[in-house]
């Protein structure tokens, strides 16, 4: 449960702040079809949490919109990684 509750906050998360940045003419699931290159209906799934980012597909997205996914992901972790 642990696992699906970080994925929710970091697919909100790394959402959240692709849209601060996007024009307000552009739809986040164009975006994710166009930065994944991938189908529409993929997109929308994607962008509705039925399908799931990949640890790569979050990371194009991030560098795509300059987006720092590190603070997001490590923070309250005392581990070495």
């Amino acid at each position: 449960m642990l696992l699906f509750t970080m994925k929710k906050a970091f697919h909100t998360y790394l959402f959240d702040a692709i849209r601060d940045k996007l024009p307000a003419h552009i739809s986040m699931a164009k975006e994710i079809q166009q930065t994944l290159h991938l189908s529409r209906p993929c997109a929308y799934k994607k962008v509705s949490g039925e399908s799931p980012l990949s640890l790569e597909e979050a990371l194009q997205l991030a560098q795509r919109h300059d987006i720092s996914v590190d603070h997001h992901l490590f923070s309250g972790h005392s581990g070495p990684f």
